[in-house]
């Protein structure tokens, strides 16, 4: 990926210095955010005195073309991870509303397949860095479409552990879990990127779970599909439209 460079203005608060790309109106005033400085009022334009030329890092879009800076406003609101999306890139049904671009890591902007690979993976992996942390918000994104109230951001959460699947050097599904949280070991969150469904991974990641505790160990919020690989490993029955433990696994409700 090819860092350019391109100029654009920015306006910078008198008062406390933080410099802005954009500002929504607040009470028909144009507000510091950080320390409530109005640079006037709205719906007119900010005054140009407060305008200030920059040259800033951008990103052409490998599918419109368009260079995309690197500036809060094309930020993913995810607040965890500095990520760069093409505003003029729409994809409804996809991972995110608009293109990801770029994620921001250690002084330098990757391309998202950089955190989908690592070198010799292999196996169900703890997660220990955070490189890891962002593979796995990668792929909670992309399951977020099939789950909506599934935080993608949830494995930044103080106290929550995570584990990566691995084949051949590519990170294929991930699940959450705590041990403190609840009265069990608690299974969050599970998702396997959906190139790579249907071919029981997400078997295999209930089960490292299921045999990295002893006791009972709690499942919040089970879908549909989660309640189906229980009862296959025998530690859930259906009856009736309603699944039921068989006393090892505890449901535990999110709300």
């Amino acid at each position: 990926m090819r860092i350019h460079y391109k100029f654009t203005y920015c306006f910078k608060c008198p008062e406390c210095g933080t410099e802005y790309y954009s500002l929504i109106a607040d009470k028909g005033k144009w507000k510091c955010y950080k320390c409530g400085f109005v640079f006037g009022d709205a719906p007119e334009p900010i005054p140009p005195k407060y305008w200030e030329g920059k040259i800033v890092e951008a990103i052409e879009c490998d599918r419109c073309g368009r260079l995309v800076t690197c500036t809060p406003e094309n930020f993913s609101l995810a607040s965890d991870v500095q990520a760069v999306l093409c505003p003029f890139c729409l994809e409804h049904g996809r991972v995110f509303a608009q293109h990801l671009l770029a994620i921001f890591y250690r002084g330098k902007w990757r391309e998202p397949k950089f955190f989908l690979y690592k070198k010799n993976a292999d196996g169900i992996r703890e997660v220990r860095s955070y490189r890891d942390k962002i593979t796995v918000w990668l792929i909670a994104s992309e399951c977020k479409l099939d789950t909506p109230s599934l935080s993608s951001s949830h494995v930044f959460q103080k106290g929550v552990h995570a584990k990566i699947l691995w084949k051949d050097g590519e990170a294929i599904g991930y699940y959450t879990y705590t041990v403190d949280l609840w009265e069990y070991p608690t299974l969050h969150t599970i998702g396997v990127r959906r190139k790579f469904r249907g071919r029981g991974f997400g078997t295999l990641l209930l089960k490292d779970f299921l045999s990295s505790f002893r006791g009972k160990v709690g499942i919040e919020s089970p879908n549909e599909t989660v309640c189906r690989i229980l009862e296959r490993l025998g530690e859930v029955e259906k009856r009736g439209d309603a699944y039921y433990s068989k006393g090892r696994v505890v449901f535990i409700s999110a709300g």
